[in-house]
């Protein structure tokens, strides 16, 4: 039996190696050893986050991965996605590939959504592609309401501690205002404790005062109450009409006095009387002057008698 050359040997186990350093490496990147497989293509604007290596999913579970990225520089730098899946999938006209995240740190998977599979694509076809909202951009929009309330709220919150602490300071300085007038208060009530002991015996004695009052006060008016009794009972109203009539009488009188009538009423409105009165003192008065000074003309006094 020939010997296989050395040279051959060495190509065959190069060759090997190579298959299993490349089974390997798909291995590694998710592909499995001994399975068919099928490849597709999606194409895509952006493929933020999707790398080679990342699962392919249908209903949630791995069929597939993705094999390749590469830019296609002639149709506007889009991106085509190439992709193996198990041949078991019965890839349609209608399915759709759609780019969505796996996880809030940006990571993308590719969904598989089948159609009716009335018409199946064949191996190296070109899939319909789609890309579903970030994870992230959904959880921003439907935050965005909830952080502009929670930022109103958050204002009203800073505004009404603001307000608080202005009250609370308002309060720190009424407090120690309070602290200085009770301190004064304390020391006026130390500095007046017989002022107002004094006073306040001041006050019993004036109580009790009051209540001597208050009896003489009874008293009075028991007295008052009599009084008044007596008095209906002398027939006072006779006597106010009695008094009205004499006080009417007496003005009749004044005024007939007053008009000259009668004996008072000439002497009150005739000055004649005034005037004889008047004269007769004038007269009366001469007399005594000349009396005085000649005494002998109305007096003759003789001790041994003498003319008449």
């Amino acid at each position: 039996m020939n010997k296989i050359p050395k040279e051959l040997r060495v190509g065959l186990l190069a060759i090997f190696c190579a298959v299993v350093l490349y089974k390997g490496i798909s291995f590694l990147k998710g592909s499995e050893l001994f399975r068919t497989t099928n490849v597709f293509y999606l194409v895509y604007d952006r493929i933020d986050g999707l790398q080679e290596g990342n699962s392919v999913l249908l209903n949630g579970a791995p069929v597939g991965i993705v094999k390749k990225l590469s830019l296609m520089f002639d149709n506007n730098n889009r991106v085509l996605v190439k992709i193996e899946i198990q041949k078991e999938v019965k890839a349609d006209n209608k399915t759709v590939g759609t780019m969505l995240s796996s996880s809030l740190l940006g990571g993308k998977v590719i969904e598989l959504t089948l159609g009716d599979a009335r018409q199946l694509l064949k191996d190296g076809d070109t899939l319909k592609a789609a890309v579903a909202e970030d994870i992230a951009d959904q959880i921003k929009k439907e935050t965005k309401p909830l952080l502009s309330t929670a930022e109103k709220s958050l204002k009203q919150i800073t505004e009404t501690l603001q307000r608080l602490n202005t009250t609370l300071e308002k309060a720190d300085v009424a407090l120690a205002s309070f602290a200085t007038t009770s301190d004064g208060v304390s020391a006026l009530m130390t500095d007046n404790k017989d002022n107002f002991r004094l006073t306040t015996a001041n006050i019993v004695v004036l109580t009790k005062n009051f209540t001597q009052t208050e009896r003489e006060l009874r008293e009075l008016l028991s007295k008052m109450n009599r009084l008044g009794d007596t008095l209906n009972n002398a027939h006072l109203g006779q006597t106010l009409t009695r008094a009205a009539d004499a006080t009417a009488t007496l003005n009749k009188l004044l005024t007939g006095i007053n008009n000259g009538q009668g004996t008072m009423g000439k002497l009150a409105k005739n000055d004649s009387l005034y005037r004889n009165l008047n004269a007769s003192s004038a007269s009366l008065d001469a007399l005594l002057k000349d009396f005085k000074a000649n005494p002998k003309r109305y007096v003759h006094f003789s001790v041994f008698g003498g003319k008449k």
